[in-house]
């Protein structure tokens, strides 16, 4: 499966953490931006589509933190972020809290591991279009196919019966 087979919608600027040997790391925060973006998936689209065309319009806020070093962690928070998910078919809505983080880095082997914590909107091709709630993991290997699908902790509430 290729990387659309997850879709992390708290959608932010990426951020690069340094994985350093123990010693002082000055950090720089940059305060959290606004985010104001509108998505379609339609049937088809993605292994997790809905079976109706959904559209989506995330706003809030995303934040970053940097860290100098030669290796790296991306960090994205999604502080006051919500998604309004639309059935285009019936009109139906639901207002979802997304204010979850999502980290990732390359492992030894340059898999690309996701680590997601809180509130998120993923989409898997097992579980379908989720809110996850909780702390999860997956991971892709270097050609984008899935290795490891969503799994961990909390839990995972199906979104496409909330707009039948």
């Amino acid at each position: 499966m290729k990387n659309l087979c997850f879709l992390k919608l708290s959608v932010g600027v990426a951020v690069f953490a340094a994985l350093q040997t123990p010693h002082l790391v000055v950090a720089q925060q940059a305060p959290p931006g606004p985010i104001d973006q509108t998505f379609v998936i339609n049937p088809g689209d993605a292994p997790y589509a809905c079976n109706f065309p959904l559209q989506g319009h995330i706003q809030g806020k995303t934040g970053t933190l940097t860290l100098p070093g030669p290796r790296f962690i991306t960090l994205t928070t999604s502080p006051n972020q919500n998604v309004t998910l639309t059935n285009l078919n019936t009109k139906e809505t639901v207002t979802l809290n997304i204010t979850g983080t999502t980290k990732f880095h390359e492992d030894q082997s340059f898999n690309k591991v996701y680590v997601v914590n809180g509130r998120n909107l993923l989409g898997d091709p097992v579980a379908g279009l989720v809110l996850g709630i909780g702390n999860f993991n997956f991971i892709f290997d270097q050609g984008g196919n899935l290795i490891t699908p969503l799994n961990g902790t909390g839990r995972l509430l199906p979104v496409c019966p909330m707009l039948e």
